[in-house]
């Protein structure tokens, strides 16, 4: 009772805190930035899991991958990061965390009574994240000199519960299936301020001189909540070439399905004061419960890998998605182009059995990634570039300590725009047991 009373806290944290996990200006387009799929040890890696699978951890990228866990196995990770916005006028470093995952991995069948390997999976991860606070500066059409701020923020997410099984169908030949619920709210507001010069009489020592100061009178707000709801489905395949008994090229390849999220829209105009309290009139409202569909475009993943059991892996991930194909509402967006992902990463274990030298029996793990994101704003593409490193560190029976550092950038400064970059930390644990294999399974 005690171990499902903590992880119902964990899940309410997780909740509550997910969709901040990062915070970044270009997640005001669209549902919002979408972090990586995978656990810690992928990101250790560049974000690689579509090929290589692994006996200690979840596979969140490729669930025909999953049956290499023959142990259950319960995983979570914490992220946080520091990440400076630098524009042609100013900079800025902001800092944002939360609970990255939770994951639980049961095998059904028994591989000593079967040929066919069978592991599910369920797992909580967030699927984008909204959290952004955006000034804009330009003349007003009105009289010479007065200027109109537009103050942009959003808060919020979506998050996707997953139920993923995968199957080794034949020796070196497995499937996956993965289906996802997602939801989640996302919060914008966008506060329009007419700034104005006044010249006002100031005292300077024992003269009054004239000084001309900006103020303004009110701000006009228009506040959005979007509400979304809907299953999303992915199929996975992998295939393990065996060079000896040791060694292995493995290639791997995913697909999800084309998506539309019922989405729920709810947005209200205001006239606030400088104080931000309402001024003048009531709220009006624009839209109550207005119902239609977010669509998120299919995305194809293929990986190929090396590896040699217990001792090293290097692999490549490549992802395409055509985000030409959004549409929010039935409405095209000009802001958005086809995505490509390109990921690097290998681990080692110097000497998984030493027993004199714990850091020999340490996963090390190094990897790069390229991302052209699906945001194109002024006509500028927008890239991301991430070099990643980590460990994990063996503990109490199976169970290990996960650990990952990236250091990225995000963007550019180009067209007066917007470069991010970000120092990331994540840490998690895996704890593998067979005590779970007692719950009834296929034979």
């Amino acid at each position: 009772m005690r171990k499902v009373s903590i992880l119902l806290i964990l899940i309410g944290l997780w909740v509550s805190s997910s969709a901040q996990i990062t915070s970044t200006a270009y997640s005001a387009l669209g549902i919002g930035y979408l972090p990586s799929k995978g656990l810690i040890n992928n990101d250790a890696m560049g974000g690689i899991g579509i090929s290589n699978g692994n006996t200690w951890h979840l596979n969140t990228i490729n669930p025909a991958l999953l049956y290499h866990n023959q142990l259950s196995t319960f995983e979570f990770g914490l992220t946080g990061e520091s990440r400076t916005l630098s524009s042609d006028i100013s900079t800025s470093t902001i800092g944002s965390g939360g609970l990255k995952y939770l994951g639980l991995g049961i095998p059904v069948t028994d591989p000593v009574k079967t040929d066919i390997i069978w592991t599910m999976a369920i797992t909580l991860s967030p699927y984008s994240t909204v959290n952004y606070d955006v000034f804009t500066f330009q003349e007003s059409p009105g009289p010479e000199g007065d200027s109109l701020v537009v103050n942009r923020t959003g808060t919020g997410g979506l998050v996707q519960a997953s139920w993923a099984h995968g199957v080794k169908l034949f020796k070196n030949f497995s499937l996956g299936v993965k289906a996802s619920y997602v939801f989640g709210n996302i919060t914008r507001e966008s506060a329009n301020q007419l700034f104005y010069p006044e010249e006002r009489e100031v005292l300077v020592g024992n003269e009054i001189e004239i000084d001309t100061i900006y103020t303004t009178d009110y701000k006009i707000v228009i506040s959005e909540r979007e509400s979304y709801s809907d299953w999303a489905f992915e199929l996975g395949a992998a295939y393990k070439y065996e060079l000896s008994e040791t060694e292995s090229i493995n290639l791997g390849a995913t697909y999800e399905f084309e998506t539309a999220i019922q989405t729920e829209l709810f947005s209200k105009l205001e006239r606030r004061d400088a104080n931000n309290s309402l001024s003048g009139f009531n709220a009006d409202t624009l839209e109550v419960g207005l119902r239609g569909d977010v669509v998120i475009p299919a995305r194809l993943g293929l990986g190929i890998s090396y590896s040699k059991q217990n001792s090293f892996t290097i692999g490549f991930d490549y992802l395409n998605q055509n985000w030409t194909n959004y549409r929010s509402f039935d409405q095209e967006f000009t802001s958005f182009q086809n995505s490509h992902s390109f990921a690097l990463g290998a681990e080692f274990i110097p000497d998984i059995s030493s027993a004199e030298n714990y850091l020999k029996r340490i996963t090390y793990r190094f990897g790069l990634e390229f991302d052209k994101t699906p945001y194109m704003v002024q006509n500028e593409s927008i890239n991301e570039f991430g070099i990643n490193f980590g460990l994990s560190m063996p503990v109490s029976g199976f169970s290990n300590v996960n650990l990952a550092f990236k250091y990225g950038q995000l963007g550019t400064t180009d067209s007066g725009l917007i470069k991010e970059e970000y120092f990331n930390f994540a840490i998690g644990a895996s704890f593998n047991t067979n005590r779970w294999k007692k719950l009834p399974r296929f034979n």
